[in-house]
């Protein structure tokens, strides 16, 4: 479920740009005072930036980036299993002379192994490559959530909507902190807009409900959710009538994070066949990514999984997950802002009906405030670029169209 953009790597040609791009930026060479949680990372120009997109096909995009944009690694703290931990994620800015931007909170996709976090990886192709959107003229946060950068330590809760929400949340929250153009000369006003993707889609709807339900002093422009797992039940009813599902690592991570988490007290041989049920706690102890942890396990579902799992819903020795279900799923509301979906129509990871039922029960509830789109020919890795492109295109178009605010938040 993670953004994968590996086919631009697919040439020479690709490689030897990004060298001269990363060569082109520069990491905080002079470096400022030390600050207890925030820290120049990267510096990227306009020309590298936009050398980057278009060689991404991504020439239209790359004509509207009007600033360079400096990369920082950031620190907060928020609530987590009833005490404060520190967070992290990234903060990416235009570089201006006490000029305010809009807040962009974008939620990345799956992940397993620590090194994969945003703060972690700053300077890889997926990051630059949506850093780079900060040079529109955004203010674009992007959370490692819990399990990953300077909460390493915590198992990352996979599918569990409120701490997911909250590492969101608290982020934004803490902005309002920073001194006044702290992060080179830039501050955030109360505009806000959310973007995901994957499990990121499914965070940012959640978040959207929290913030709107909430009020939480955020002028929420617009929010554009691609490929979520919605409903995380309904994402495990398709897989069961598959004879072979092709990310197993998925299905592995969202019931141990049920364990982990103390929301089902079964242990793993109640769900998946040996040798797996022992082997998956293993898997996911941070150092392999979801592809490594793929080759360990099965894709033939009925050898990977229990027999009675495939009958869950029939018996009572599964009360436990359907709650878990239930309870991390996102269902629709009377939304008050914008709201755009998107999904690949050839995804077999997160298979259309779930945008499709979500679209669904926003319409039945009269909405009148949410698109979808639907992106022809695409898989789940294939469509996560384009996705994000339309997101940023439409939140230019709501950008036009709203009154943004030119209040500092500090």
């Amino acid at each position: 479920m993670n953004i994968y953009l590996k086919n631009w790597l697919k040439s020479a040609s690709f490689i030897i740009l990004f060298s001269a791009i990363l060569t082109a930026c520069s990491t905080n060479d002079n470096p400022e005072p030390e600050v207890k949680n925030y820290k120049k990372v990267l510096s990227m120009t306009v020309e590298s930036m936009q050398s980057f997109l278009i060689f991404a096909g991504q020439t239209q995009l790359a004509g509207q980036i009007n600033y360079p944009v400096d990369i920082y690694s950031y620190n907060y703290p928020m609530n987590y299993q009833g005490k404060t931990i520190t967070a992290s994620g990234l903060i990416c800015v235009p570089v201006t002379n006490g000029d305010n931007f809009p807040v962009v909170s974008f939620q990345h996709g799956t992940l397993v192994a620590k090194n994969e976090a945003p703060s972690a990886s700053f300077s890889s192709v997926t990051s630059i490559s949506i850093a780079s959107l900060s040079g529109l003229g955004y203010i674009l946060l992007i959370p490692d959530l819990i399990g990953f950068g300077a909460s390493f330590e915590y198992f990352h809760p996979y599918l569990i909507k409120k701490n997911n929400v909250d590492a969101v949340t608290a982020m934004l929250g803490s902005l309002s902190d920073l001194p006044n153009g702290a992060l080179s000369g830039t501050n955030p006003n109360d505009s806000l807009f959310l973007a995901g993707y994957s499990q990121g889609g499914w965070i940012t709807l959640a978040a959207m409900q929290e913030i709107e339900n909430n009020n939480n002093g955020w002028n929420l422009i617009g929010t554009a959710c691609g490929a979520g797992p919605y409903n995380p039940e309904q994402l495990m009813q398709y897989v069961l009538q598959q004879e072979s599902y092709p990310r197993p690592f998925f299905l592995a991570y969202v019931l141990l994070s049920f364990v982990e988490d103390g929301t089902i007290t079964q242990g793993m041989e109640h769900y998946f066949n040996p040798p797996y049920a022992e082997k998956i706690p293993i898997l996911f102890d941070g150092t392999l990514n979801g592809a490594a942890i793929d080759v360990e396990l099965n894709t033939n579902t009925h050898e990977l999984m229990q027999a009675g799992l495939f009958t869950y819903q029939q018996g009572s020795d599964y009360n436990e997950l359907i709650a878990s279900f239930n309870t991390n799923k996102v269902d629709a509301w009377q939304n008050q802002t914008p709201l755009l979906l998107l999904h690949g129509t050839n995804d077999t990871y997160i298979p259309q009906e779930l945008s499709d039922s979500i679209y669904s029960q926003f319409n039945a509830l009269g909405s009148n405030q949410v698109q979808y789109e639907t992106i022809p020919f695409t898989d789940h890795n294939s469509a996560a670029t384009p996705a994000i492109v339309r997101s940023i295109d439409w939140f230019q178009q709501l950008r036009n169209k709203s009154e943004i605010s030119l209040t500092s938040i500090n």
